[in-house]
């Protein structure tokens, strides 16, 4: 049970309780106390209490590891209570959640979650980057895809190049050669016309800044 110690408005601080009745009786204390004056804390909504997690999503994990290989890379961070591996057609996947032997205590395994994901997120192993962050419920999930999706859009929109009024003669070859000074290009193709009509082509580059590199130059 947390404990709010508050003194007027010089600051404030937390004591977490291992137990209500130690917790009750320093409320009681402090509330005829000059200097100290302690207040229940309170939660303010469900999204507080889910920052705080125990358990933690790992994607991105190098497709020759095992139940040992996930073990041997968390098990440096705390005591792993359950682990849970799964592979599909985009890769491999596990839950591992953290826990402490002794029963009520309930900051151990946290406290093992939030280093491992400070630790292991964005980790390159195998060519891989590591993607760990707390595990989240099914419809967060599922809104959390959402935005990346939107997000990933948004930056192939600022990739792609729309290109006209070049030779007709020019060739999807001699236009990869012209823009790759720019960045990775990741596709690029090219629209002839007929009746005499100029060609078009789209360049789409791996990064937006490389896109915006080429579209100064050309103006």
């Amino acid at each position: 049970m947390a404990l709010n110690a508050d003194h007027t408005s010089r600051g404030y601080g937390f004591v977490c309780f291992r137990d209500e009745e130690a917790a009750a009786r320093a409320l009681s204390e402090t509330s005829r106390s000059e200097t100290f004056i302690g207040v229940k804390y309170e939660q303010k909504s469900r999204t507080d209490m889910r920052k705080i997690f125990n358990n933690i999503f790992v994607k991105n994990i190098p497709d020759s590891w095992q139940e040992p290989q996930i073990r041997a890379a968390f098990e440096p961070f705390g005591r792993i209570s359950s682990l849970f591996l799964q592979k599909n057609d985009i890769g491999t996947f596990a839950f591992v959640c953290f826990g402490s032997e002794q029963e009520g205590d309930r900051e151990y395994g946290p406290k093992c979650a939030a280093a491992a994901v400070e630790a292991m997120h964005g980790k390159v192993i195998e060519g891989k980057e590591l993607y760990v962050r707390d595990a989240k419920s099914k419809q967060d999930r599922v809104k959390e895809l959402e935005l990346e999706t939107l997000k990933y859009k948004s930056s192939k929109k600022r990739c792609n190049l729309y290109v006209k009024n070049f030779d007709p003669t020019t060739t999807e070859e001699d236009l990869r050669n012209l823009f790759v000074q720019f960045g990775d290009i990741e596709s690029l193709r090219l629209f002839q016309q007929k009746d005499n009509k100029m060609p078009y082509a789209f360049v789409c580059f791996k990064t937006p800044d490389a896109a915006s590199s080429c579209k100064n130059a050309a103006l």
